[in-house]
């Protein structure tokens, strides 16, 4: 069974999260390119809902609980790594596939 990695140890960058997620399994070629490939979709997706106020989109179930300052003065950008970086494993997944 594959272990959850803690990125939420420090602030990380999209591409720092991802290399020490990819460096922590032992997977080939063609897998890195699937999850690198997800992570890209999710992360313009979430984005995107973030933009377009799609309060419909899973992210806001992580927004909801923010607070008043993270929501006001954290970047796009940070609220979607930050989302990413919280997630389980099944739940990564189950994003990537849709």
């Amino acid at each position: 069974a594959r272990k959850r990695v803690d990125t939420m140890t420090k602030k990380m960058t999209k591409k720092e999260m991802f290399a020490q997620i990819m460096a922590s399994y032992a997977l080939t070629d063609e897998e890195k390119a699937y999850y690198r490939d997800g992570m890209n979709r999710i992360y313009k997706r979430y984005l995107n809902d973030i933009k377009t106020n799609n309060t419909e989109s899973i992210i806001y179930k992580f927004l909801v609980d923010k607070s008043d300052n993270y929501l006001n003065n954290t970047d796009d950008k940070r609220k979607v790594i930050d989302f990413i970086a919280g997630m389980t494993d099944d739940l990564f997944l189950k994003e990537i596939a849709r």
